[in-house]
């Protein structure tokens, strides 16, 4: 489980979090990998149509099955 720390305002209402850098990095990561698949309509409908059936494969999985080599 990561590290995350919420700053709060002065009646306690979440404001803002506090990652690792590492946490940071992944976070950064899966956006780039989800920007990158999304930039394809192909593969956003894909995508769209794999969250509506709320299951899920692995990365090697997809990255195997668009071509990705890594």
């Amino acid at each position: 489980m990561p590290n995350i720390q919420y700053l709060t305002d002065e009646s306690g209402k979440k404001t803002g979090v506090v990652l690792s850098l590492k946490e940071y990095e992944k976070l950064l990561a899966g956006v780039s990998e989800t920007d990158y698949l999304l930039k394809s309509s192909a593969n956003k409908a894909r995508l769209l149509e794999a969250i509506k059936r709320k299951e899920s494969i692995s990365e090697d999985v997809v990255y195997e099955k668009l071509g990705i080599r890594l």
